[in-house]
Protein backbone atom coordinates (compact mmCIF):
# COMPACT_ATOMS: atom_id res chain seq x y z
CA UNK A 1 0.00 0.00 0.00
CA UNK A 2 3.06 2.50 0.77
CA UNK A 3 4.22 1.87 -2.33
CA UNK A 4 1.13 2.87 -4.32
CA UNK A 5 0.59 5.96 -2.21
CA UNK A 6 4.23 6.69 -3.19
CA UNK A 7 3.29 6.28 -6.68
CA UNK A 8 0.41 8.69 -6.64
CA UNK A 9 2.50 11.32 -4.44
CA UNK A 10 4.82 11.47 -6.99
CA UNK A 11 2.35 11.55 -10.18
CA UNK A 12 0.58 14.32 -8.37
CA UNK A 13 4.01 16.18 -8.13
CA UNK A 14 4.50 15.49 -11.90
CA UNK A 15 1.40 17.16 -12.80
CA UNK A 16 1.04 20.05 -10.21
CA UNK A 17 4.66 21.23 -9.67
CA UNK A 18 4.05 24.56 -9.41
CA UNK A 19 2.39 23.88 -6.20
CA UNK A 20 4.76 21.54 -4.73
CA UNK A 21 7.61 24.09 -5.51
CA UNK A 22 5.06 27.00 -3.32
CA UNK A 23 4.33 24.21 -0.74
CA UNK A 24 7.86 23.08 -0.43
CA UNK A 25 9.08 26.70 0.17
CA UNK A 26 6.40 27.44 2.19
CA UNK A 27 7.31 24.43 4.85
CA UNK A 28 11.09 25.48 4.65
CA UNK A 29 10.29 29.17 5.43
CA UNK A 30 7.87 27.95 7.84
CA UNK A 31 10.86 25.81 9.30
CA UNK A 32 13.46 28.79 9.73
CA UNK A 33 10.96 30.90 11.18
CA UNK A 34 10.26 28.70 14.04
CA UNK A 35 14.05 27.66 14.26
CA UNK A 36 15.19 31.66 14.15
CA UNK A 37 12.10 31.96 16.88
CA UNK A 38 13.64 29.36 19.42
CA UNK A 39 16.66 30.83 19.27
CA UNK A 40 15.57 34.69 19.67
CA UNK A 41 13.52 32.75 22.70
CA UNK A 42 17.06 31.38 23.58
CA UNK A 43 18.62 35.03 24.03
CA UNK A 44 19.54 35.69 20.74
CA UNK A 45 18.84 38.65 18.33
CA UNK A 46 16.36 38.40 15.80
CA UNK A 47 19.25 39.02 13.00
CA UNK A 48 21.71 36.14 14.79
CA UNK A 49 18.84 34.11 15.23
CA UNK A 50 17.90 34.64 11.55
CA UNK A 51 21.32 33.91 10.05
CA UNK A 52 21.91 30.70 12.36
CA UNK A 53 18.76 29.53 10.92
CA UNK A 54 20.03 29.57 7.26
CA UNK A 55 23.27 28.65 8.10
CA UNK A 56 21.73 25.14 9.95
CA UNK A 57 19.63 24.28 6.56
CA UNK A 58 22.83 24.85 4.65
CA UNK A 59 20.96 26.75 2.08
CA UNK A 60 17.48 26.45 0.58
CA UNK A 61 18.04 25.22 -2.41
CA UNK A 62 20.51 22.96 -1.39
CA UNK A 63 17.52 21.28 0.82
CA UNK A 64 14.55 21.76 -1.41
CA UNK A 65 16.93 19.71 -4.63
CA UNK A 66 17.81 16.66 -1.69
CA UNK A 67 14.23 16.90 -0.81
CA UNK A 68 13.47 16.58 -4.72
CA UNK A 69 15.54 13.90 -5.20
CA UNK A 70 13.75 11.76 -2.64
CA UNK A 71 11.61 10.27 -5.01
CA UNK A 72 10.97 8.35 -7.91
CA UNK A 73 9.65 11.56 -10.01
CA UNK A 74 12.81 13.30 -9.49
CA UNK A 75 14.73 10.45 -11.50
CA UNK A 76 12.19 10.60 -14.15
CA UNK A 77 12.06 14.07 -14.62
CA UNK A 78 15.89 14.19 -14.41
CA UNK A 79 16.10 11.10 -17.52
CA UNK A 80 13.65 13.73 -19.35
CA UNK A 81 15.97 16.02 -19.25
CA UNK A 82 18.66 14.02 -20.36
CA UNK A 83 17.23 12.39 -23.32
CA UNK A 84 15.90 16.27 -24.12
CA UNK A 85 19.50 17.11 -24.13
CA UNK A 86 20.73 14.49 -26.08
CA UNK A 87 18.36 14.61 -28.60
CA UNK A 88 19.25 18.97 -28.76
CA UNK A 89 22.43 17.56 -29.54
CA UNK A 90 22.35 15.15 -31.96
CA UNK A 91 20.28 17.45 -33.97
CA UNK A 92 23.08 19.81 -33.55
CA UNK A 93 25.77 17.87 -35.17
CA UNK A 94 23.63 15.70 -37.73
CA UNK A 95 27.36 14.35 -39.39
CA UNK A 96 28.42 12.81 -35.30
CA UNK A 97 24.88 11.60 -34.99
CA UNK A 98 25.20 9.44 -38.77
CA UNK A 99 28.46 8.10 -37.32
CA UNK A 100 27.60 7.20 -33.72
CA UNK A 101 24.05 5.25 -35.68
CA UNK A 102 26.56 3.33 -37.74
CA UNK A 103 28.60 2.35 -35.12
CA UNK A 104 25.86 1.21 -32.97
CA UNK A 105 23.93 -0.35 -35.53
CA UNK A 106 27.51 -2.25 -36.51
CA UNK A 107 27.58 -3.07 -32.86
CA UNK A 108 24.54 -4.39 -32.69
CA UNK A 109 24.77 -6.45 -35.68
CA UNK A 110 28.57 -7.99 -34.79
CA UNK A 111 27.15 -8.98 -31.66
CA UNK A 112 24.10 -10.68 -33.42
CA UNK A 113 26.43 -12.80 -35.66
CA UNK A 114 28.62 -13.81 -32.71
CA UNK A 115 25.65 -15.10 -30.45
CA UNK A 116 23.97 -16.63 -33.50
CA UNK A 117 27.52 -18.63 -34.09
CA UNK A 118 27.57 -19.17 -30.17
CA UNK A 119 24.16 -20.40 -29.63
CA UNK A 120 24.12 -22.73 -32.73
CA UNK A 121 27.87 -24.56 -31.77
CA UNK A 122 28.18 -24.34 -27.78
CA UNK A 123 24.91 -23.69 -26.48
CA UNK A 124 22.52 -26.10 -28.26
CA UNK A 125 22.47 -29.71 -27.84
CA UNK A 126 23.80 -31.78 -30.62
CA UNK A 127 21.28 -32.64 -33.13
CA UNK A 128 21.58 -36.54 -32.08
CA UNK A 129 20.15 -38.64 -30.05
CA UNK A 130 21.46 -39.18 -26.92
CA UNK A 131 24.35 -37.11 -27.37
CA UNK A 132 26.25 -37.76 -24.15
CA UNK A 133 26.50 -41.16 -25.72
CA UNK A 134 28.82 -40.04 -28.68
CA UNK A 135 32.51 -41.24 -28.30
CA UNK A 136 35.41 -40.07 -30.50
CA UNK A 137 37.55 -42.83 -31.67
CA UNK A 138 41.65 -42.10 -32.80
CA UNK A 139 44.73 -43.54 -32.71
CA UNK A 140 47.83 -43.01 -30.28
CA UNK A 141 51.55 -43.58 -31.55
CA UNK A 142 54.18 -44.00 -29.20
CA UNK A 143 56.58 -40.39 -28.48
CA UNK A 144 54.08 -38.50 -29.87
CA UNK A 145 51.71 -36.87 -27.73
CA UNK A 146 47.86 -36.40 -28.48
CA UNK A 147 45.37 -38.40 -30.18
CA UNK A 148 44.85 -38.46 -33.41
CA UNK A 149 41.51 -38.42 -35.55
CA UNK A 150 41.28 -42.40 -37.15
CA UNK A 151 40.09 -42.40 -40.92
CA UNK A 152 36.64 -43.94 -41.97
CA UNK A 153 38.85 -47.47 -43.83
CA UNK A 154 40.93 -47.63 -40.34
CA UNK A 155 37.78 -47.24 -38.29
CA UNK A 156 35.83 -49.86 -40.40
CA UNK A 157 38.66 -52.47 -40.54
CA UNK A 158 38.92 -51.63 -36.39
CA UNK A 159 35.10 -52.49 -35.64
CA UNK A 160 35.26 -55.28 -38.15
CA UNK A 161 37.91 -57.05 -35.40
CA UNK A 162 35.50 -56.04 -32.27
CA UNK A 163 32.55 -57.87 -31.72
CA UNK A 164 30.97 -54.60 -30.12
CA UNK A 165 32.21 -51.41 -28.81
CA UNK A 166 30.37 -51.95 -25.68
CA UNK A 167 32.44 -55.18 -25.18
CA UNK A 168 35.81 -52.58 -24.83
CA UNK A 169 36.33 -52.00 -20.87
CA UNK A 170 37.38 -48.24 -20.84
CA UNK A 171 34.02 -47.81 -22.49
CA UNK A 172 31.40 -49.69 -20.37
CA UNK A 173 32.07 -46.90 -17.82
Amino acid sequence: MQVFRSFVAGVKNLFRRNAAERELDAELRSYMNESAANKVASGATPEEAAREAKLEMDGLETVKHEVRSVGWEFTLETLIQDVRYGVRMLRKSPSFTLVALAAIALGIGANTAIFSVVNAILLQPLPYPEPNRLISVGTHERHISGIHPMGVADFLAWRDHQKSLNTLPSLTK
